[in-house]
């Protein structure tokens, strides 16, 4: 079993080689919806598991720390949205379990998120959640190849200044009812397939979030274009498609109805 966040860096779990490494299981910390996606859409293992929150660990088991309502719940209802759409095959805690035992109403806040996972998996049986029927696409200059629910961080749900606003889109795309593609500007230059409705691009101006010079390479603009003038949806967040260019004193910026 690997321990996604820990040591995963050279097996790639979105790689076309991770299922033929011989893992078992891939296990990693559930801090929101968007990381419970980066493990629960991992194939190539027997199961994926996810260890929610809290840690049982003193600096939350301790006197002002509130690991029911403040990290347990809370934790869950994140979980829970993604895992609706995507299930994890099994849930569990880490940490030094006489702290948890020794908390009054824990135990029981625990019992019923178990209660309410299991009760997921006997309603479903395996069956998919319902969707839409078509995609939503995450533009970026990753796609979906190696980064995928990846591009704006690796394990853990912390909070960084540099992409927590296009966190925020990814994590309520995590539980909507949307197949959500992930797409570079390689894949919009090849043409955009026929089942993406809408494309959202979201990050500030020269990030690779965002794309850069990409936004002036002709075959990009003339397929996003095309895309948005037959139909589909562009959403921009942030500074969606800026980059200064041909000496202008402003950024070069697309409009797209």
């Amino acid at each position: 079993m690997m321990f996604l966040g820990d040591h995963w860096i050279g097996t790639e779990p979105y790689g076309k080689y991770f299922a033929s490494i011989g893992l078992d299981a891939v296990v990693g910390s559930v801090g929101s919806g968007v990381t419970l996606r980066m493990i629960s859409d991992i194939k190539g293992v027997d199961y994926t598991e996810g260890r929610l929150l809290p840690y049982f660990f003193p600096d939350v088991f301790c006197e002002g720390g509130d690991p029911i309502g403040g990290e347990a719940r809370d934790n869950w209802r994140k979980a829970r949205r993604a895992l609706l759409r995507s299930p994890l095959d099994r849930i569990g805690y880490g940490g030094y379990l006489k702290l948890a035992s020794n908390w009054p109403g824990f135990i029981d806040e625990i019992q019923n998120v178990v209660t309410e996972f299991r009760q997921i998996h006997e309603n479903m049986q395996g069956t998919p959640s319902y969707v839409a029927p078509f995609k939503v696409a995450i533009l970026n200059c990753w796609g979906g190849g190696l980064r995928k629910w990846m591009s704006n961080q690796v394990h853990h749900a912390i909070w960084h200044r540099e992409t927590y606003s296009a966190e925020g889109v990814l994590e309520c795309l995590s539980g909507m009812p949307f197949e959500v593609e992930f797409i570079s500007f390689d894949d919009v230059k090849k043409g955009i397939p026929e089942d993406i409705g809408v494309i959202i691009n979201v990050g500030d101006a020269y990030t690779a979030f965002s794309g850069a010079e990409n936004w002036i390479d002709e075959e990009v603009v003339t397929n996003i274009r095309r895309f948005v003038d037959e139909g589909g949806g562009f959403i921009g967040v942030g500074e969606p498609t800026a980059y200064q260019h041909q000496e202008d004193s402003s950024s070069y910026q697309m409009y797209l109805a």
